[in-house]
């Protein structure tokens, strides 16, 4: 009964996360399915069935089901899997973290139904989000009237489903054996971040293309479950790695000590010290250092795969790989290439920006981002804060702390990014411009910068850790493929305008350098959304 009381708590808590996610992916179907309506798409009926099938078309569909495969695909996978890693790292480690799981264990419940609790969780926040896109995908398309055919919806979600599954009980693994909650979402993300590459470089590398096997996200989009339905041997595969994962998790935790105390050296209570602490004056580490260590683990992983494995490791890829992107580029119509929103991949500014400044470097610094604004919020809930207040300890200050820890990791991540990437060009001889490529790292550490302060500011006014994270989220998600879709189409290209990500790529700054504006208009809206946070987080009262 008290098992039950508690998967009921967690379950209740975990549900914002998942609404966020299905209704954001909802919409963006929804735009989608109408921008490909609005679009001339005659000249997808004389494309080769085989083509199609490439495409993403699935027999007697219409042209807009494409819509299905950047929204669910590519959109629902990431999102999903994102949220089985946060619900993954938190569920035990979190709860360590806030000295909530001791007082679980002080009733009458053995560490192992505990833990076995927790990862059901997982599995049950994972299995519903996926039955809410399931639900979504089908219901946008009677919306909009598009002619599925052999379009295999539901098929599609149970794949994302277990790739979401398969990278929650990774970072359930990691969190759970080591009591550390960042460092399980680190590990877990950078898995994430790099399989989502790798899955679609290395089967393009014939000498390496064996290796794309060894993938996690490889082992979701090599099943096209779209187009083809379910492979039942990849997805037991996926399963049965996520049950082996969440197996060695709850195997571990009972028998290791648990995170009730700070370690006695500096690194340890950098990690893991109590509010209290922060008041104790210019001997002990400052307010913002705390607030950047709390999530320092996740930052550092975040920095190292953009640094090392986005930016210096794709150097030899694209050397490579080279003779081959320019053929494919040329031999496929210039409409296909705008349609999925990418560039001419053949040029070395079009690889990186379409391999790592497009997708995975944004989402990476507004992780960073995000973690380091929502922990100041965790403290609240957690009822840490109010020690803290209550030392010669102002709101603003604490406050400003954690913008300037914001502002701190995410300038690490993206400038680890566009070092990567200069040492890619100077390493393998790629011809990016060094000013181009530190414009390109301004544009992304305005873009950080801008929605994580948006998350800041949410959180400001709420006090509610879980709604800045998701804010964050939802304005990532929406803005980036909503921006995308938008401007497939002339009659909607304006609206793009709306979108954060409009000022952080339309005007390409890898290619053609920084531009001003549209960075000023990017660090404008993070000045305003910090400042109005002071005031609201003044006036606030703290939820005790």
């Amino acid at each position: 009964m008290r098992l039950a009381a508690v998967l009921v708590r967690d379950l209740a808590g975990r549900w914002k996360g998942a609404t966020v996610i299905v209704v954001t992916i909802f919409a963006m179907m929804l735009l989608g399915l109408g921008v490909y309506d609005s679009m001339d798409l005659s000249i997808y009926d004389t494309l080769p069935e085989a083509l199609r099938r490439i495409m993403g078309i699935p027999l007697g569909a219409s042209a807009e089901v494409l819509a299905y495969n950047e929204m669910l695909n590519a959109m629902g996978a990431l999102a999903a899997a994102g949220l089985g890693i946060a619900v993954g790292a938190d569920v035990v480690a979190g709860e360590e973290r806030r000295r909530t799981l001791g007082l679980l264990l002080a009733q009458p419940v053995s560490r192992l139904a505990a833990v076995c609790c927790k990862a059901l969780v997982v599995v049950l926040v994972v299995g519903a989000t996926t039955l809410g896109l399931w639900g979504g995908a089908l219901l946008s398309a009677a919306v909009m009237g598009a002619e599925t055919g052999d379009a295999h919806l539901g098929a599609l979600c149970v794949s994302l489903g277990a790739n979401a599954l398969l990278h929650g009980a990774l970072a359930f693994c990691v969190a759970t054996m080591t009591g550390n909650k960042s460092l399980g979402a680190g590990v877990a993300s950078g898995v994430l971040l790099a399989g989502w590459i790798l899955a679609g470089l290395l089967p393009m590398w014939p000498d390496y293309a064996d290796w794309a096997r060894f993938v996690p996200y490889r082992w979701f989009s090599v099943q096209e479950a779209l187009v083809d339905g379910l492979d039942a041997g990849w997805l037991v595969l996926q399963v049965a790695v996520a049950v082996a994962l969440l197996v060695v998790g709850i195997v571990v935790f009972p028998v290791r000590d648990l995170r009730t105390a700070p370690s006695a050296t500096l690194a340890g209570r950098l990690r893991g010290l109590p509010w209290p602490s922060l008041g104790r004056g210019p001997r002990g580490a400052s307010l913002s250092a705390l607030a950047f260590a709390r999530s320092a683990p996740l930052v550092w992983i975040l920095a190292a795969t953009l640094g090392l494995g986005m930016g210096v490791g794709l150097g030899p890829v694209y050397r490579t790989m080279e003779p081959d992107l320019a053929r494919v580029t040329a031999s496929v119509p210039a409409e296909f290439m705008q349609l999925f929103g990418a560039g001419d991949m053949s040029t070395p500014e079009g690889f990186f920006w379409g391999e790592t400044m497009g997708l995975v470097a944004p989402a990476c610094v507004l992780a960073v981002a995000v973690a380091v604004a929502a922990g100041l919020f965790a403290e609240e809930r957690d009822g840490r804060l109010g020690l803290v207040l209550s030392t010669p300890v102002g709101r603003a200050r604490v406050l400003a702390a954690t913008a300037r820890a914001m502002v701190r990791a995410t300038t690490l991540v993206a400038v680890a990014t566009g070092l990567g990437m200069w040492g890619a060009s100077v390493l393998f001889a790629i011809d990016l411009d060094p000013l181009h490529i530190a414009g390109a790292t301004l544009h992304l550490l305005a873009l950080g910068l801008a929605i994580g302060a948006a998350g800041l500011l949410v959180g400001a006014a709420t006090g509610a850790s879980q709604v800045a994270m998701w804010t964050v989220v939802g304005i990532g998600l929406a803005g980036h493929f909503g921006a995308a879709m938008l401007r497939l189409s002339p009659d909607t290209a304006w609206w793009s305008h709306l979108s954060p990500f409009h000022y952080y790529s339309s005007l390409e700054p890898l290619k053609y350098g920084v531009d001003w504006g549209h960075v000023g208009i990017l660090l404008a809206a993070a000045a305003v959304a910090i400042a109005g946070a002071f005031p609201l987080y003044a006036r606030r009262d703290l939820r005790a």
